[in-house]
């Protein structure tokens, strides 16, 4: 991608635009892509990230919610996913079965308590580690952990971004 692109279009133009779709797929809260497309053209990767914590500090619960929609739930793929999404769960694809048993439990345990899927920044965890961070997290507070689970779909979102820049 190229970072002097300019996102000057009108809300109504930039929605559905192949920029605004690149946008979304690093972080699948419109709001979030609308915003960062304000902050092109851009210098350089320091830049493109202060803008996306910038953006962050913005989100409302909502905006979060609906970028956490957006991916597939850690374990195994009910339905197919991304090639960004495949390689950042690749540990989960040769996992122990009782580990993925156990994460899909346990994902089954976190939706229903905080009402949208386990959110974790899978890039170099292994099934195991992404369990036992599962493990911990279910017991926080609905307040405790949406500040966790955002905290992680920055991490996300910061790697797709760099990952959007090789493109």
């Amino acid at each position: 991608m190229d970072l002097s692109v300019a996102a000057a279009a009108p809300d109504a133009e930039l929605a559905g635009s192949p920029f605004h779709q690149k946008l979304l797929h690093c972080c699948g809260s419109r709001r979030w892509a609308a915003e960062m497309a304000k902050k092109f053209p851009v210098r350089d990767l320091e830049e493109l990230l202060q803008a996306a914590d910038e953006v962050d500090a913005s989100l409302t619960r909502e905006d979060w919610l609906e970028a956490f929609a957006a991916h597939p739930r850690i374990g195994r793929a009910k339905t197919p996913i991304k090639e960004w999404e495949a390689h950042e769960q690749k540990a989960t694809k040769n996992a122990d079965e009782a580990v993925l048993d156990r994460l899909e439990e346990l994902n089954d345990v976190y939706c229903k308590k905080f009402g949208y899927i386990y959110i974790v920044c899978a890039t170099g965890k292994s099934a195991p580690e992404m369990l036992r961070i599962l493990e911990s997290r279910v017991n926080n507070s609905l307040e405790d952990e949406i500040s966790v689970a955002a905290g992680e779909q920055s991490k996300i979102t910061k790697l797709r971004l760099e990952k959007l820049l090789q493109e």
